[in-house]
């Protein structure tokens, strides 16, 4: 299930979003065919297609 909610950048947390956040990064990953786990290749792509990135946009 996915969730959306925009929060300000100016508004604090209410205790409620972080115990969200809190249980939310204690859940495991759950790799499936829409996010399935990278491979070190693929990962390799990733890594290399960002380096370009940051580097275009140095200049």
């Amino acid at each position: 299930m996915l969730k959306r909610v925009t929060i300000e950048h100016w508004e604090p947390l209410t205790p409620e979003q972080c115990a969200e956040i809190d249980r939310a990064s204690k859940m495991p990953i759950t790799y499936d065919e829409d996010a399935p786990d990278l491979t070190p290749e693929t990962f390799a792509a990733f890594q290399e297609a960002a380096r370009r990135r940051d580097a275009a946009q140095a200049m």
